[in-house]
């Protein structure tokens, strides 16, 4: 199969379709039983993709951002500040330069919609009301901009409150996560954070830029800018390495 754009990435692949990360494109999709295109996404471009259920996140953009897409219509969802992203069961976690953050995923990610629902209203409500000029006959008590400006500012604002924790951190090019622990690396660190609050568990020097990591059971393994690997261990919220 032919594809338009050059794939830059990894593919991502759900039951009936192919998603395709192209770098400086917005990521496409094909069908799988015959590879032809579906269309495009309009998040963010870039050569990162995770595929979560009904939703694609991309990036990192221009502005070094990553976004949300729904599957099904391929129309952004939201917009993240960070670079990298993880995801746990019910939480999405976030490395960004110089900091680390925990989201609440579902309550997050359900608000999202609820915003984008409310600002396509409040879009299509004032293209109405200037259609219909100063001397129409409006119902302004079904028809009020102010009360969707006001629902959609309060979604926004509990939407905020879903990140639950962040903290700074030295070190921003590498992220993995599981249910217990958020493990970062960079140019000579790798750390670990707890997932419930973000306080440091651990912190290791190496030789070189971290710019992978890999979890196993209570092991991390992580892969430097040279190809170097460096393998941990966690012990009693205390770090040893095995190499």
């Amino acid at each position: 199969v032919d594809v338009a754009h050059a794939a830059q990435g990894y593919l991502l692949a759900s039951r009936d379709a192919l998603f395709v990360p192209t770098g400086r494109g917005t990521p496409i999709v094909l069908r799988k039983s015959d590879g032809r295109t579906i269309g495009h996404f309009k998040g963010a471009a870039g050569s990162y993709a995770v595929l979560s259920g009904d939703e694609l996140i991309s990036g990192p953009g221009n502005d070094g951002s990553l976004a949300a897409s729904d599957v099904a219509s391929r129309e952004s969802l939201v917009s993240f500040w960070g670079s990298h992203m993880a995801l746990a069961p019910g939480s999405i976690f976030l490395l960004g330069r110089g900091r680390v953050a925990q989201i609440e995923r579902t309550r997050y990610m359900q608000l999202s919609r609820d915003v984008n629902r409310l600002q396509a209203r409040l879009a299509q409500l004032q293209e109405q009301l200037k259609n219909q000029g100063p001397a129409a006959n409006v119902d302004t008590a079904s028809l009020d901009p102010k009360t969707l400006e006001r629902e959609i500012a309060t979604a926004q604002r509990q939407r905020d409150a879903c990140q639950t924790w962040t903290t700074r951190t030295e070190w921003y090019d590498a992220l993995a996560a599981t249910p217990s622990a958020v493990v970062v690396g960079g140019s000579q660190g790798v750390a670990a954070y707890a997932s419930d609050d973000g306080r440091l568990l651990w912190k290791q020097p190496v030789a070189g830029r971290v710019l992978a990591i890999a979890l196993s059971d209570q092991r991390v393994v992580a892969v430097d800018h040279v190809g170097r690997l460096y393998s941990f261990r966690a012990v009693n919220d205390a770090e040893s390495t095995d190499s």
